[in-house]
C-alpha cells in the first residue's frame, strides 16, 4: 500500500496498512455497475424470486406487507473522477465506491410493501 507524501505515519496508519498487508484486500479501482447488471440474466433472476418467495412463505410475510421494509442509500459524487478505493483483491467482486476529500452527500430511503415510508436520512459531509 502507497501512504502519500504529507501524511504522518502515526500508529493508527502503521497498524492499519498492517492490517491490510494481511488481509485479503488491495488497492483498486471501482467497478461500474452496469458491468455488474450486465451479467443478470433472467434464469438467474427466476431462481432469485423462487427462493425469495419461498423465504417469505417461511417467515409467513406472504399476507403481512407492513411488516416487509427496504432500505436503500443514494450517494451523489460532487465530482466526475472514479477514485482508487480498497477493496477484496478478487476481481470479481463490487468494490463500493468511497471518495476521500470529495463532497458526497447521501440519502438513505427506507419503506414498505404497503407503501409507507419513512423521513429520509441525510448525510451531508
Amino acid at each position: 500500500m502507497h501512504v502519500y507524501p504529507g501524511y504522518r505515519k502515526s500508529a493508527v496508519i502503521r497498524i492499519a496498512l498492517r492490517a491490510i498487508r494481511k488481509a485479503d484486500i488491495s488497492p483498486r479501482s471501482e467497478s461500474d455497475l452496469e458491468m455488474k447488471r450486465s451479467k443478470v440474466t433472467k434464469e438467474k433472476t427466476d431462481i432469485w424470486y423462487s427462493k425469495f418467495k419461498d423465504f417469505l412463505i417461511s417467515k409467513d410475510l406472504v399476507n403481512s406487507p407492513s411488516r416487509i421494509w427496504n432500505a436503500d442509500e443514494a450517494g451523489f459524487n460532487m465530482g466526475a473522477n472514479k477514485a482508487k478505493v480498497i477493496g477484496p483483491t478478487r476481481r470479481d467482486l463490487a468494490v463500493p465506491h468511497i471518495t476521500s476529500g470529495k463532497q458526497r452527500p447521501t440519502v438513505m430511503f427506507c419503506g414498505n410493501v404497503s407503501g409507507q415510508m419513512m423521513p429520509p436520512y441525510c448525510v451531508y459531509p
